[in-house]
């Protein structure tokens, strides 16, 4: 070996090593704050929650647990669901909107705010009518205005099915 290729082969290796050692040279740690590990506990919270519902669920629909300790267990497993969503949509800075809380403040009557919304909810579906055009007559994806193949299994999909 000649001192050119010495040389290019050292060079390439500090680069290499400058590359991988960067982070720890940076020594950026991602900080964990109490908020980001409340929410993190809350999430779980509901995940587990939502799990306990789906399983008594189950052992009702099953005949395991008589109707009165089903409806109990029901009944507080859902209240603390609640509680849970409702300290969720806190942290993330959602704020419920309760009719009386409107009328109050923007003179509109629920009877006007729910009409808005059915409005606005007729509207997204419209928009989500247009650009459904059918299902793929192999695995039943939804296909797109247009679509000549189906874009989860790849089957080629006829004009007029793509229509439908």
């Amino acid at each position: 070996m000649d001192i050119a290729s010495i040389l290019v082969l050292l060079a390439l290796a500090i680069i290499v090593v400058g590359f991988i050692g960067r982070p720890l040279i940076e020594k950026r740690i991602a900080s964990v704050t109490d908020v980001s590990r409340y929410n993190s506990e809350l999430q779980a919270e509901k995940d587990q929650i939502l799990m306990n519902l789906q399983e008594l669920d189950l052992d009702q629909a099953m005949g395991k647990i008589p109707a009165g300790e089903y409806e109990s267990r029901r009944t507080s497993l859902v209240a603390r669901g609640a509680v849970v969503l409702k300290e969720l949509d806190r942290l993330e800075g959602v704020t419920p909107i309760v009719p009386a809380q409107i009328e109050g403040s923007t003179g509109k009557s629920a009877e006007d705010l729910e009409t808005q919304i059915e409005m606005e909810i007729r509207q997204r579906r419209g928009k989500l009518s247009e650009k459904a055009a059918g299902y793929c007559p192999q695995c039943g994806h939804a296909l797109h205005a247009g679509d000549r193949f189906c874009t989860r299994c790849g089957s080629q999909v006829h004009v007029a099915e793509a229509e439908k």
